[in-house]
């Protein structure tokens, strides 16, 4: 196996598939590998939820994305970073309530953490919205 440098991010796929570490800004693909660069484009996870408004029986598509974590640039942010502080971003596409976010962590796994947990953000947003799986199951029901 490879070994990935200190301070760089590549995922165990791109490594696996490629046998090769391809360094941040490279457009190098093999095969299914996908590039850093590429990373802040495409989510990681997705979730695909369908909504609506209370009261109301239109139902509409909701899908919540994260996207990889990436180190935080200092100069972005209004706060002061220490070394390892990431950011991952967080869309929820389909709700004009909640556009995109970042969630930031300590380190690049932290950020990722605490992006997955969208429960919050729902339960928020369920003072407004009704939420359903796309079987029609109640996406709080017990």
């Amino acid at each position: 196996m490879p070994v990935v440098p200190k301070n760089r991010f590549a995922t165990a796929v791109s490594i696996a598939l490629s046998g090769r570490w391809r360094p941040a800004g490279s457009q190098a693909v093999y095969g299914n590998c996908v590039t850093i660069a590429d990373m802040k484009e495409t989510p990681i996870a997705e979730r695909h939820l369908i909504f609506s408004e209370k009261g109301k029986s239109e139902r509409k598509p909701l899908v919540i994305r994260i996207f990889a974590p990436r180190p935080v640039d200092p100069a972005s942010v209004s706060f002061q970073v220490a070394p390892g502080t990431a950011v991952c971003a967080v869309e929820f596409d389909g709700i004009s309530d909640e556009t995109l976010g970042d969630t930031y962590g300590a380190d690049s796994l932290q950020a990722l953490q605490l992006a997955a947990d969208v429960e919050p953000v729902l339960k928020r947003l369920s003072k407004r919205y009704d939420f359903y799986f796309p079987t029609g199951e109640g996406y709080f029901d017990e």
